[in-house]
């Protein structure tokens, strides 16, 4: 009979989508709040680096949990790439704001 510690790592193991879905809603709450608490303390520069530090996070946190096989997981090129994709992805919400300063029918139409 199997114990209960067992069974749920079995079931881990076996189901990727559990894994990825569980490390992402985790790692999202976790850098989300690390993003907010970044953007308190620093201001602009946290706000330049919040999407860095989101892709940081989750980007580790996928790295570290999702691969079963983590010998063939490119895992710090994995995390390269998050942490550059979250620069990269807040840049819209950067020019929408500068817009915002000059003009707000040109920011939000």
């Amino acid at each position: 009979m199997l114990t209960i510690y067992k069974r749920i790592s079995r079931i881990w193991h076996q189901y990727w989508l559990l894994r990825w879905t569980t490390t992402n809603l985790i790692a999202w709450y976790i850098a989300l709040a690390i993003a907010a608490l970044s953007l308190y303390l620093f201001g602009i520069l946290g706000a330049l680096l919040s999407g860095t530090f989101i892709g940081l996070i989750v980007g580790a946190a996928q790295a570290y949990f999702f691969p079963y096989n983590k010998s063939s997981f490119p895992s710090k090129t994995w995390i390269i790439y998050s942490a550059l994709g979250g620069f990269l992805a807040t840049i819209p919400v950067y020019l929408l704001g500068f817009l915002l300063f000059f003009n707000l029918n040109l920011a939000l139409g």
